[in-house]
């Protein structure tokens, strides 16, 4: 095992940790999206969704955790946003809410994509 620094993530074992828990992150995200209901708003994977993404740019960032490939990011915003924009209107949010949560959503995906993209395809 290397060890190259005294931080929390210089050494091949944290490193090696962090690998299979974003990996663990992307496979709970593809299971949601196999079950576009399970991201519905008023659902866990509707707020734990865009959290995991959150989190794995930030672990990314950070240590070069994995992220998704550029494609499989592109298909998590699309389902993702067309599950939310055909169920926010059930839950009659004030519009407000619903205009600035959806720049958040968009927001969110759009780094995850550049990130995905930086990170597969080399910028």
């Amino acid at each position: 095992m290397g060890t190259w620094d005294a931080g929390v993530f210089d050494n091949d074992s944290a490193l090696d940790h962090v690998c299979e828990f974003t990996s663990k992150m992307i496979q709970e995200i593809d299971d949601a999206v196999s079950d576009p209901s399970e991201l519905e708003c008023d659902e866990y994977w509707g707020d734990a969704m865009p959290a995991h993404i959150e989190m794995l740019l930030c672990l990314h960032r950070d240590t070069h955790g994995l992220l998704p490939k550029p494609d499989k990011a592109v298909h998590w915003r699309d389902t993702y946003l067309r599950v939310w924009d055909g169920y926010i209107d059930n839950l009659d949010p004030k519009p407000e809410y619903k205009t600035k949560r959806r720049e958040v959503l968009v927001s969110l995906f759009d780094r995850l994509n550049a990130a995905a993209n930086a990170a597969h395809n080399g910028g």
